[in-house]
């Protein structure tokens, strides 16, 4: 055999191992990137999960805690709208009794001119009366001398 005929680029047996060693090497670490590439992808959702219940989490409390305080306000509300009711009805039946106070004064007062005037009137009548029973006293005094 010729050697200018011997292929000289087909691989000696021991260059076709190292080849085949080679490509099993680069397989097991393709392997081994792949599996790595699933369980980091796998880490990565389970962070996201956790992460998205976490802010879920938050949002939820938030919201609790922005209830809370509208409930507080609604509540703080509702005791200063009664104090003020209280407040208010106390003013006004306080203005009712001094009203009635002021009206039962004044008809104290107006029973007191009344009664004022009553006198007044029972004297002057009786004023009359007594200037006119002189008259006549007076008169049949006259009228008797007069006889006399």
């Amino acid at each position: 055999a010729d050697p200018a005929y011997i292929n000289t680029s087909a691989p000696t047996r021991s260059e076709f191992k190292t080849q085949i060693e080679k490509q099993r090497v680069e397989q097991d670490l393709t392997e081994k990137q792949a599996a790595a590439t699933r369980i980091q992808c796998a880490a990565r959702g389970r962070m996201a999960r956790r992460r998205t219940t976490l802010l879920a989490e938050e949002r939820d409390r938030q919201r609790r805690l922005q209830l809370e305080a509208q409930q507080e306000r609604l509540r703080r509300h509702d005791a200063a709208t009664q104090i003020q009711s209280a407040a208010r009805g106390q003013a006004a039946r306080r203005r009712s009794s001094d009203l009635r106070a002021e009206r039962e004064f004044l008809r104290a007062a107006a029973a007191r001119r009344r009664l004022e005037e009553d006198s007044a009137a029972v004297r002057i009548q009786s004023g009359a009366r007594g200037a006119a029973a002189r008259r006549r006293s007076e008169d049949l005094r006259a009228e008797r001398d007069m006889i006399l």
